[in-house]
């Protein structure tokens, strides 16, 4: 969405980076649930996920705007699918499932 006259486009929320952040969360000892349901809210009726939903910047709350709605975004975006998936694994096996074991055992000292 872009403001008028600045040639200026404003970002929205993405959920794909809640799944990131989620795993983030995995990794140091806090839960995870909550960033997967964020995820989940943002689908639509179809439960198709979107590249970015609305946020608390107008035009949000009018009419069609509604906070954590899809914006006119690409929905469905598959990297979105992709990450609610694998965040949804990670919960389950307490850790992010694709961090190599190579890579934790040089820079955490946690070999899996």
């Amino acid at each position: 969405m872009s403001e008028p006259d600045t040639g200026r486009t404003l970002g929205r929320g993405w959920p794909l980076l809640a799944g990131e952040r989620g795993e983030y969360a995995l990794l140091v000892g806090q839960p995870a649930g909550d960033f997967l349901a964020t995820m989940a809210r943002s689908g639509n009726e179809g439960l198709m996920l979107p590249e970015q939903v609305w946020d608390l910047r107008p035009p949000t709350g009018q009419p069609g705007y509604l906070a954590g709605e899809a914006t006119f975004s690409a929905t469905p975006l598959t990297w979105t699918h992709a990450q609610f998936v694998r965040l949804a694994w990670s919960i389950q096996e307490g850790r992010p499932v694709e961090q190599p074991s190579v890579v934790s055992c040089r820079y955490t000292s946690v070999c899996r």
